[in-house]
């Protein structure tokens, strides 16, 4: 009897365990990390005003300001602004961003998740306790997405520069297990260092990361302006954290001209577009920043296209599924009851 009612104790709260999860508000979480052109030199006295207000649905957690609503935290912000006012407008839905970075900071030692009490370390420690935070007030945590802008100080040494493509797929992977998030998007920006004397051999490897079918997407830099070609100025840093945004919207959906992610490039794409045109946000098709006629076009050339299509089966193969499922249901009533074509 002990026995028994301990399984049916246990079998209850695990029921109540199961049902407080399934009544939790999910809650994506996206994680921003990296050196000191993610910590930001963007001048919050040179933002619009609006953007300098807190944003009630982007709940944000940073080293030294906690948690709170998104918003600027110093004199300076990263791309955290437009990366969290892009994702808002498109999810609409309540999502947050932890951010945790460290200037000159390098992905051989820094942010080697082989070594012990480092970057990444306090990283994963920021991560955990930001989803304490959020859980212990009613939603349920899942990181959707990791967002990286890092390599200017392994750009600077020959040996950390010729390692860091391996470095980099290493951290992606690992980073992805600790943080529960397998098949999490990783989005990082092109390095620019324009005076670091190995900074080709970084970008060469960033490259190579971006074409090894990882998950793992580069979003392009070198049109940006920064304030000593290394550092972004202030409209690149939101012009950086609308292209992330846009990039990680995009890695849901392989298909061209579909903004949303929802893998298919219909009605929805097309008043995304229509909607924001001339800004920023949703229906930015082309990732470069901006909502123009090559976004428009780009969603009117694919418009119909879908991820099912492919794998649809032709209309004989749905007949002949039809007609199986037909004749197996058939063949256990009685006989005069059996459809024609499945009789014997």
């Amino acid at each position: 009897m002990f026995n028994r009612n301990l399984i049916s104790f246990a079998t209850l709260c695990c029921s109540a365990l199961v049902a407080s999860r399934s009544l939790a508000t999910p809650l994506p979480l996206y994680v921003l990390a990296g050196q000191s052109n993610m910590s930001g030199w963007g001048r919050v006295d040179e933002l619009p005003e609006a953007m300098m207000l807190p944003q009630a649905d982007v709940y944000y957690y940073t080293r030294g300001a906690g948690f709170g609503y998104l918003r600027t935290t110093d004199d300076d912000f990263g791309p955290e602004l437009g990366f969290g006012w892009t994702m808002s407008a498109a999810l609409r839905q309540p999502l947050a961003i932890v951010k945790y970075t460290k200037g000159s900071s390098t992905l051989a030692e820094d942010w080697n998740p082989d070594l012990d009490d480092n970057t990444y370390s306090l990283l994963l420690a920021h991560v955990a306790k930001a989803r304490r935070y959020w859980e212990a007030a009613g939603y349920e945590v899942q990181v959707a997405g990791i967002v990286w802008q890092q390599g200017e100080d392994d750009s600077k040494r020959a040996a950390m520069a010729s390692a860091y493509g391996a470095n980099l797929l290493h951290f992606i992977e690992q980073v992805r297990l600790d943080l529960d998030a397998p098949d999490a998007p990783f989005i990082y920006g092109q390095l620019r260092g324009e005076t670091h004397r190995y900074r080709d051999g970084v970008r060469a490897a960033q490259q190579a990361v971006d074409a090894a079918g990882v998950g793992a997407y580069l979003v392009e830099t070198d049109d940006l302006s920064t304030w000593d070609g290394v550092h972004f100025d202030t409209p690149s840093q939101l012009t950086l954290g609308r292209r992330f945004a846009t990039a990680m919207l995009g890695a849901r959906s392989k298909l061209a001209g579909d903004v949303n992610g929802d893998g298919l490039v219909g009605l929805a794409d097309l008043n995304a577009v229509r909607n924001n045109f001339g800004a920023y946000g949703e229906g930015d098709a082309n990732q470069d920043g901006l909502i123009d006629i090559e976004d428009l076009n780009l969603v009117r050339n694919y418009f119909g296209d879908s991820q099912l299509a492919a794998a649809a089966p032709e209309p004989s193969s749905w007949f002949m599924a039809f007609l199986g499922a037909t004749c197996l249901a058939s063949s256990r009533r009685l006989k005069p009851r059996l459809p024609f074509a499945c009789r014997t």
